[in-house]
C-alpha cells in the first residue's frame, strides 16, 4: 500500500518538474533571442558586405594623394579613401572626422585641415615602431592601424602587453602585438569602464550591433573600413588581380580587356578610378635596392610590379626621378590622347634612352645616345625582353619614330 502511493506521487511530480523544465527552457531561449549572445555580435558584423566608393569620396582622390606624397605613402591611397569612406562619405568638411584629435569641437576644421591631419595620424600609425605596415597587401598590420586610428595609441600599447589579467588565455598571448576582434572588444570593455569608475557602460539598441556592446569608440571599425578597401582595391570593373593574366592577352583583345564594353575615359578626372598607384622594387643608381611609386592603370598593376621584380633580378638600375607611367598628356605634335594618360604606358631612364624622329635609324644595337651596354641606364636586350614577356611593346621596334625609352601595353610596332 506505501509503495502505490508513494507511485502516484511520483508520477505527477515528475510532469510537473518536466513542464517546468521546458517552459525554463523556452524562456531562456527568448531571452538570448531578445539580447543576443557575446558571439552573436560577431556574427552580424559580417552583414557588412564589399561597397563601393562614394562619388564625394572618390573626389577627394587628388587632394589625399598629393597629402600622402609628402610621406612617401601614395601606394596606400586606396586605404586612405576606404577610412574616409566610413568616416564621412566624403560628406562635409572635417572628412577624416579628426577635428576632437586636434582637441577641438566635432565637424570645427575645415577640408584642408581635416584631410592634412587624417593622412598624418594614420601615416603615424602605418610607420609606428610596433606596427610598420610593409605594404598596402598588410592586411595584419593594416588592421592594427586602423582600429588604433579609431581607438587612439593606447589600444597599441595594450594589445603589446601581455597583462590582460586573470583572464588571459593562450590565444591572447599567441596574438599579441597583432589586432584581434577579441582584443578589440575587450579594449572598449576596458576604456568604458575606465571612463566610468571600473563598470562599463553598456550600449543598447542597433548601436551596440554596429559598434560594440559598451560606449567607447567602434569595436568593428576594421572591418567596417575594409568593407570598402577590398572594392576600392578592385576599382569599378573587373580588374586582374594576378601577374600574368595581361601577358596573355593578344593585341587584337587588349582594348576590351582593359576597358570591357567601354571607351577610355575622354577627360582626366573621369579617368582617375581606374588608376593606383604602387610600390615597385627597383636597384637604384648605385645599384641598391629601394622601391620607387608608380601611378598605372589598376588592371595592370599585378603586371607592373612582376616586371620591376624581374628586372632588379636581371641588375638592371632604375633612375626613379626620369622614370614615369601615367600623366595625362597628348602625343607630342598630335592632339591624340596619349597612353600614358591610362596609365599603360612607362618610360624609363629617359635621359639614358632618348627618342629619334629618323624613320631609317637602327637602334639595335644602340645609336647616338641610345648605348645599351656602355651606359648603365641604357634598357639592353635583357630588359627589352622583360617587358615583352609580359605583353608590352617597346617604342624602339616602331617604324616611324624610335622611342627607346617607352614600352607600351596596347602600342603595336608597325
Amino acid at each position: 500500500m506505501k509503495r502505490k502511493i508513494i507511485k502516484y506521487i511520483c508520477i505527477p511530480v515528475i510532469i510537473f518538474y518536466l513542464i517546468v523544465t521546458m517552459i525554463s527552457a523556452l524562456i531562456s531561449g527568448i531571452t538570448v533571442i531578445l539580447s543576443g549572445g557575446e558571439e552573436e555580435s560577431e556574427e552580424k558584423v559580417d552583414i557588412y558586405e564589399e561597397s563601393p566608393l562614394s562619388e564625394e569620396v572618390e573626389a577627394l582622390r587628388p587632394d589625399i594623394l598629393a597629402e600622402l606624397k609628402k610621406y612617401g605613402k601614395e601606394e596606400y591611397i586606396n586605404l586612405f579613401l576606404a577610412l574616409v569612406m566610413q568616416e564621412s562619405g566624403g560628406q562635409g568638411e572635417d572628412v577624416f572626422q579628426c577635428s576632437e584629435s586636434l582637441g577641438k569641437a566635432p565637424n570645427s576644421i575645415d577640408k584642408k585641415q581635416s584631410i592634412e591631419h587624417g593622412v598624418k595620424v594614420l601615416c603615424g600609425y602605418l610607420d609606428h615602431d610596433k606596427i610598420k605596415v610593409s605594404s598596402p597587401d598588410d592586411l595584419d598590420n593594416i588592421k592594427t592601424a586602423l582600429q588604433a586610428y579609431n581607438y587612439g595609441g593606447g589600444y597599441i600599447d595594450y594589445i603589446n602587453s601581455s597583462n590582460f589579467g586573470r583572464d588571459t588565455t593562450a590565444n591572447d598571448l599567441k596574438n599579441l602585438g597583432k589586432w584581434t576582434q577579441e582584443n578589440a572588444l575587450a579594449y572598449q570593455k576596458k576604456r568604458s569602464a575606465d571612463a566610468n569608475h571600473g563598470t562599463p557602460v553598456p550600449r543598447t539598441g542597433s548601436s551596440a550591433t554596429i559598434l560594440g556592446p559598451y560606449q567607447y569608440g567602434d569595436a568593428y571599425y576594421v572591418k567596417h573600413v575594409l568593407r570598402y578597401y577590398s572594392n576600392a582595391n578592385k576599382g569599378n570593373t573587373q580588374f586582374a588581380s594576378k601577374a600574368g593574366e595581361a601577358a596573355k592577352v593578344s593585341y587584337e583583345d587588349k582594348q576590351k580587356y582593359i576597358w570591357g564594353n567601354g571607351n577610355p575615359p575622354l577627360s582626366q578626372d573621369d579617368m582617375k578610378k581606374y588608376l593606383t598607384t604602387i610600390k615597385v622594387p627597383i636597384l637604384n643608381e648605385k645599384g641598391k635596392k629601394t622601391t620607387m611609386n608608380l601611378t598605372v592603370h589598376v588592371k595592370l598593376a599585378a603586371e607592373f610590379k612582376a616586371i620591376f621584380k624581374d628586372i632588379v633580378k636581371a641588375k638592371f638600375r632604375i633612375k626613379s626621378s626620369s622614370t614615369c607611367a601615367y600623366v595625362w598628356k597628348n602625343i607630342i605634335g598630335t592632339g591624340t590622347v596619349s597612353q600614358h594618360s591610362y596609365g599603360l604606358a612607362i618610360d624609363v631612364n629617359w635621359d639614358d634612352n632618348p627618342c629619334f624622329y629618323n624613320t631609317n635609324v637602327d637602334v639595335t644595337n644602340g645609336y647616338g645616345g641610345y648605348k645599351p651596354g656602355t651606359n648603365k641606364f641604357s634598357v639592353t636586350q635583357k630588359v627589352i625582353n622583360i617587358w615583352k614577356a609580359h605583353g608590352f611593346y617597346w617604342g624602339g621596334d616602331w617604324t616611324g619614330k624610335k622611342d627607346t625609352m617607352h614600352f607600351s601595353y596596347t602600342e603595336k610596332p608597325g
